[in-house]
């Protein structure tokens, strides 16, 4: 049996990537096998590289869902909230997650 071909990879990697919804992936590995041709990467760190893309892109797409679930106003921020009117949660606490999460 013959053995795919560079060419014959090229067209099915695309569509593999696409089933397995690596979106990110899919927009970055030609570039990224370019990049990593030029600088000498090894397999492990060209592989490393675009599953981190992936996961930037999928971090960035749940924040993006999660505030769009929230419904918040447009403009209001948390430094204009009344912690007062809560019980159980300081602004203190807050500030400080706010910082551990960055």
């Amino acid at each position: 049996m013959n053995s795919p071909t560079l060419s014959t990879h090229n067209v099915s990697l695309p569509l593999m990537l696409k089933q397995l919804h690596l979106a990110s992936i899919k927009t970055h590995w030609q570039a990224m096998a370019q990049k990593a041709i030029t600088e000498h990467w090894a397999p492990d760190q060209y592989l490393a590289e675009l599953c981190h893309i992936e996961l930037l892109a999928r971090e960035d797409k749940r924040l993006q869902q999660y505030f769009k679930e929230a419904m918040l106003p447009v403009g209001k921020q948390l430094g204009g909230f009344d912690f007062s009117v809560l019980q159980g949660v300081t602004q203190a606490q807050v500030n400080q997650l706010i910082q551990q999460n960055g």
